[in-house]
C-alpha cells in the first residue's frame, strides 16, 4: 500500500535509523509492477515502465487519463527519489530511498500524496479485475 492512511496524510516508515521517512523505491515498483503485469497480459513487449505505459494506452489497454495520471506519478516519484539520492551522496551519507518528508516543500508534498493516489487506485483496479491484493 502507499504509505497514505484513509484520511490521505502520509504514513511513515519506521526505518529503524535515527530518521523515519516514506520508502519512495518501495511505492515506484508498484508502478513498474503494474506495467509489467499489463505488458505480460496484452503482449507488450518495450522494456521501459513509460514505454510500456504508452503502448498499451495505444492499444486501448489503459485510458488516456489513466495512462497519463501513472506516467505523471511514475515521474514525480523517480524525480524525488533521484533529488534525494544525489542530496544524499552530495552531503556525504549513505544513500537510500527514505524520503523525510521535512525535505518536500508543499508543492512536492502535494505531488507526492498525488502521486500515491494513483499508485492506490492501480493498485484497486488491479484487484478488482484479478481478485487478489496486488
Amino acid at each position: 500500500e502507499p504509505p497514505l492512511n484513509s484520511f490521505g496524510s502520509f504514513v511513515l516508515q519506521d526505518t529503524g535509523k535515527a530518521r523515519d521517512g516514506l520508502d519512495i523505491k518501495g511505492v515506484l515498483a508498484q508502478i513498474v509492477d503494474v506495467a509489467r503485469l499489463r505488458s505480460l497480459q496484452y503482449g507488450v513487449i518495450e522494456a521501459g515502465t513509460l514505454e510500456r505505459l504508452v503502448v498499451l494506452a495505444a492499444g486501448d489497454h489503459l485510458l488516456a487519463q489513466t495512462t497519463a495520471e501513472t506516467a505523471d506519478a511514475f515521474r514525480t516519484l523517480l524525480n524525488l527519489r533521484l533529488a534525494h539520492q544525489a542530496r544524499r551522496r552530495a552531503d556525504q551519507l549513505e544513500v537510500d530511498n527514505v524520503i523525510n518528508l521535512e525535505d518536500l516543500d508543499p508543492g512536492q508534498r502535494k505531488q507526492l500524496k498525488r502521486a500515491f493516489a494513483q499508485v492506490k487506485a492501480l493498485q484497486e483496479n488491479m484487484q478488482h479485475e484479478f481478485g487478489a491484493r496486488s
